[in-house]
């Protein structure tokens, strides 16, 4: 892992951090280098002219009008001059004309922040596309196309990359307001698909240690070897020699430029995801690159900024904390309790910022899968029910397997489940902190490291034993479900016997758990371990009945949603099936 150059003010080995663990080097600060070269459009004045004759020519726009609108359009928005070199004079003026209408509809509404601008473009051929979407800093959209512009380029550009169809990505934020009386800014992104050299040009650098790994030019796209500057080079190979030995995101960092090195395929919806990130930390990016090579990696870089005027940390703490929490990110980037949603799609009872910070939200996750697997739904009834009745009589016990599955479903969906952990923010937050009281790094591991935002919020909270926390629990909370719902949390809490919750490394969470919780009612025989895994597309169990370690987790995906309602039902009752005689 490339590691986060820090100030030595800015560790204090006082502290005992909960944070993702780096490679433990100390690296000095380092000059924020520029990163690319800045295009230089020659012809843009030339095409100024033309776009200047192509507007007037329309009759949309007062003749009087026209130099002053084009002139704004090119000086005052501060658009990258990538833009005037990839679009053709009818796609700017298009987009010239619809910036123009967009004013005259916020007039009409007497609000200048209701000026919306969303245009986009893709090729035909879909080699290139381009999305121009009005942005304020710092702040994620909860409307209209520009709040799905990224998690649609992720899907449809970037989560199913391969090096035979790859895509790199431009986004740059305008440097002015996109009218002299709105606070609105542009941004811009620039897709293409990327041209490699042929597989045969392929070649490798011999490092120091004698290894020979991937020479970064030699499955770079033309465009971004034109651009990229060697400082980028150099960062990005580092980068990929690290992504090329392990799996899992590989973090580094310049200043205030974080660059995150993965292979294809590992995530989906990552990228979008980060905004997230950034935003929760009160940060905002200036310019975003994507970068895909031929060799499967993908490395994203970011430009990022203190948002003006908020009250986030210093730059280089909330920077700090992007880089530490990238991988749970990378684990789950769809978490409906960090992006602000419930599970069923409906906005969160909380407010994301000031709620749940990215560790706190993927705890709350894994806790929402464990209480879908294991909140009790059966009771003394269904005990009571099972006495009377002979489970060696297949028809007794196929009565019982339908009581057992109907409980099962309708008692706690994972709906109703996702909606109680939504509703009890600040309880979700305690129940997260009696987590980490036991699982976080120890001391000599975390003391070079910054302070997280869940670690800062556990030192201003006095932990609570399990006892004060169920009491806490059941005098907060008047509902007998929902008290079951979040009891569970405590139950996952006390099993938990390892993780790799704060490692850095990980491609998914992993648990294990000491499986005498399980009642023995469903579970008659105890498993000798069991090990709860979750990664973006994937959750499930791996159990030992004795201490031989074979197998692992294999990953079987359903053709479609309805082979998967299928496979869950046949999971459901194959343990019934196996105890009858």
């Amino acid at each position: 892992m490339t590691t986060t150059p820090a100030r030595a003010a800015l560790a204090n080995p006082s502290n005992a951090h909960l944070g993702l663990p780096t490679s433990g080097t100390s690296t000095p600060t380092v000059k924020n280098l520029p990163g690319y070269t800045t295009p230089i459009f020659t012809r843009k004045d030339e095409q100024r002219k033309e776009v200047e004759a192509s507007v007037s020519s329309k009759g949309f726009m007062p003749p009087e009008l026209v130099k002053l609108e084009v002139g704004w359009f090119y000086d005052s928005l501060g658009i990258d001059d990538t833009y005037f070199a990839n679009e053709s004079v009818t796609i700017i003026t298009d987009h010239i004309l619809a910036l123009f209408g967009a004013k005259i509809m916020a007039f009409t509404q007497h609000d200048a922040n209701k000026l919306v601008i969303d245009l986009e473009q893709i090729s035909p051929d879909g080699d290139r596309a381009t999305f121009i979407h009005t942005s304020a800093p710092g702040v994620t959209s909860k409307d209209g196309p520009g709040a799905t512009c990224e998690a649609r380029i992720d899907g449809q550009y970037f989560d199913e990359s391969t090096p035979e169809t790859a895509y790199r990505l431009e986004t740059y934020r305008s440097g002015g307001s996109i009218s002299a009386t709105a606070n609105q800014q542009l941004r811009c992104y620039f897709v293409q698909k990327c041209q490699f050299p042929p597989p045969t040009a392929k070649k490798t650098i011999q490092g120091e240690d004698g290894i020979e790994r991937t020479d970064i030019r030699t499955v770079s796209d033309k465009s971004f070897l034109e651009k990229a500057t060697d400082n980028t080079l150099e960062i990005y190979q580092q980068v990929m020699w690290n992504v090329e030995e392990r799996y899992g995101p590989v973090e580094g960092t310049r200043e205030r430029r974080v660059v995150i090195g993965y292979r294809m395929g590992g995530t989906k919806h990552f990228f979008s995801a980060l905004s997230d990130l950034y935003h929760f930390y009160g940060l905002y990016s200036a310019r975003k690159y994507v970068e895909q090579f031929a060799n499967g990696v993908t490395i994203i870089s970011l430009y990022l900024n203190p948002l003006p005027s908020s009250n986030a940390p210093p730059i280089e703490h909330s920077i700090h904390q992007v880089i530490k929490e990238a991988s749970l990110l990378y684990c789950l980037p769809d978490n409906p309790f960090f992006r602000g949603t419930t599970p069923g799609g409906a906005a969160a009872v909380s407010n994301i910022h000031g709620s749940h910070a990215v560790q706190e939200a993927t705890y709350a996750y894994a806790g929402w899968i464990f209480a879908q697997h294991f909140c009790n739904r059966l009771g003394p009834s269904y005990g009571a029910l099972r006495e009377v009745l002979d489970e060696s009589n297949a028809a007794h016990a196929e009565v019982l397997n339908n009581i057992k599955v109907r409980f099962r479903e309708e008692t706690f969906t994972r709906e109703s489940i996702g909606e109680v952990i939504a509703a009890y923010p600040e309880l979700i937050r305690m129940l997260y902190v009696n987590f980490a009281m036991n699982h976080y790094p120890a001391q000599d591991e975390a003391s070079q490291l910054m302070p997280t935002l869940s670690y800062q919020r556990l030192q201003t909270e006095q932990p609570l034993s399990d006892e004060e926390l169920r009491e806490k629990l059941r005098r907060t909370v008047p509902n007998k479900q929902e008290l079951q719902v979040l009891e569970s949390f405590l139950v996952f809490n006390k099993h938990v016997l390892k993780t790799n919750f704060y490692q850095p490394t990980k491609v998914a969470l992993s648990f294990r758990l000491a499986p005498n919780f399980l009642p023995e009612v469903e579970y008659p025989k105890q498993p000798f371990g069991m090990f709860f895994v979750i990664g973006s597309e994937f959750r499930g169990f791996h159990i030992r009945f004795r201490d031989v370690a074979r197998g692992g987790i294999r990953i079987v995906r359903s053709r479609n949603k309805e082979n998967y309602s299928i496979n869950q039902r046949s999971m459901r009752t194959t343990p019934s099936l196996l105890r009858k005689p």
